[in-house]
C-alpha cells in the first residue's frame, strides 16, 4: 500500500501535505502496512517516555506528576511548572542546571521536564550533571540503551533536541517490543509507572 496522505487544509486550499508511513501490528506480526514499514526516522519528543525509564526505575519516590512531566512536553502552565519545580527539588538539583537552553528561561522550555529526570537521575547514580545531554554521558547511554532493547535495531544517530537518541525502523516500536511485560514483573512495574502525559 502507498504511504498515507494527509491534507491541511485552509478554505479549499490545500496548505500542507504530510506523507505517513504507518504499520498495522497483530501478535507481534504486520498484518498491515502503508509506505515503507523499515522506514528509518528520528522518535523525537516521543521518545521521552524511554528516557523517562532510567530514573523512574533510580527514583522510585517520584510522584506521577512527576513521572509524567519527565515524559512529556509541556506548554509552561502553572500545573506544569510546578511538576518541574518538584522534580528540581527531588532530585535535588538547581534550574541553572537544566541544559535545556532559554525560552524564555530553561525551566519554561517545554523538555524542562526531561531535563530535571535526567538531573535526578545524577544524582541517584552519583554521576557528574554537567553536560548530562552530551552523547558519552551515563545519562545518555543510560537512555540508549532504553530506546535499543525496546526497538531492537542499531547503530544511534542525533537528534536536532541535543541528546542522544535513536534513530529507528517504524516497525521495530510496534507495542509487542515496547509494552509491558516483556521482560518480568520489574519491566511491567516501571511501564505502569509512566502516566499518561501530554503536551497540553
Amino acid at each position: 500500500m502507498d504511504a498515507i496522505t494527509v491534507e491541511a487544509t485552509r478554505g479549499d486550499v490545500v496548505e500542507s501535505r504530510h506523507v505517513v508511513h504507518a504499520v498495522a501490528v497483530q501478535d507481534g506480526a504486520v498484518v498491515l502496512e502503508a509506505g515503507d514499514p523499515g522506514l528509518v526516522a528520528y522518535l523525537r519528543s516521543s521518545a521521552k517516555p524511554f528516557q523517562a525509564l532510567p530514573v523512574v526505575r533510580a527514583r522510585p519516590d517520584l510522584t506521577d506528576e512527576e513521572i509524567a512531566i519527565a515524559c512529556a512536553s509541556h506548554l509552561a502552565r502553572p500545573e506544569q511548572l510546578a511538576a518541574v519545580r518538584g522534580l528540581l527539588a527531588r532530585a535535588p538539583a538547581h534550574e541553572e542546571e537544566l541544559e535545556c537552553g532559554p525560552e524564555p528561561t530553561p525551566l519554561e522550555h517545554n523538555c524542562s521536564g526531561k531535563h530535571a529526570g535526567m538531573l535526578a537521575l545524577c544524582r541517584a547514580r552519583g554521576w557528574e550533571s554537567a553536560g548530562y545531554r552530551l552523547a558519552g554521558h551515563p545519562v545518555q547511554d543510560a537512555c540508549l540503551a532504553e530506546l535499543a532493547e525496546a526497538a531492537d535495531v542499531d547503530p544511534p544517530d542525533r537528534d536536532v533536541f541535543g541528546d542522544q537518541v535513536r534513530a529507528t525502523v517504524v516497525v521495530s516500536l510496534q507495542p509487542g517490543n515496547t509494552g509491558p511485560g516483556q521482560d518480568g514483573e520489574q519491566e511491567e512495574s516501571d511501564y505502569e509507572r509512566l502516566p499518561h502525559a501530554g503536551r497540553g
